[in-house]
């Protein structure tokens, strides 16, 4: 399973779009859902992967594995095992809200033996003066 984060909602929108589009299941969290929806969102973001491995379904491993989170909502305090890659699609000023993303898996309770870590960078963009800062403050 994965776990994408951005800071944006309208890049998070985008994704989900495109996902719809190609028939692939993912679910959502961001600060716009009550106490009560991010609880049952993450709930069955851990336990849908579980019902589906049943399935002969050749499509089956695809849905259901992919978590869209706002680093703001789901940046910090969840245990997201059930998931082994995380994506972070946009640099955050601070790379300590990144680490704190990507240790949502790194945690008590992860099975998985190989634990992925992707950061995307756009080339020639101020994403690569924010990547120069977060190494320059990680020094400091």
């Amino acid at each position: 399973k994965v776990l994408i984060f951005s800071q944006y909602l309208g890049f998070l929108d985008l994704l989900g779009s495109q996902f719809s589009a190609n028939g692939i299941h993912f679910f959502r969290l961001d600060g716009s859902l009550s106490l009560k929806a991010r609880i049952t969102v993450l709930e069955e973001f851990r336990v849908f992967q579980q019902a589906k491995q049943a399935s002969v379904n050749g499509d089956a491993c695809r849905k259901g594995t992919v978590m869209l989170m706002s680093m703001g909502a789901g940046g910090e305090g969840l245990n997201l095992v059930a998931a082994s890659s995380v994506f972070i699609a946009d640099p955050w000023w601070n790379a300590a809200k990144e680490d704190q993303c990507v240790n949502r898996i790194h945690r008590i309770g992860q099975l998985s033996p190989v634990v992925r870590v992707r950061k995307f960078v756009v080339t020639d963009s101020v994403e690569e003066r924010i990547v120069e800062l977060q190494s320059r403050k990680k020094y400091v």
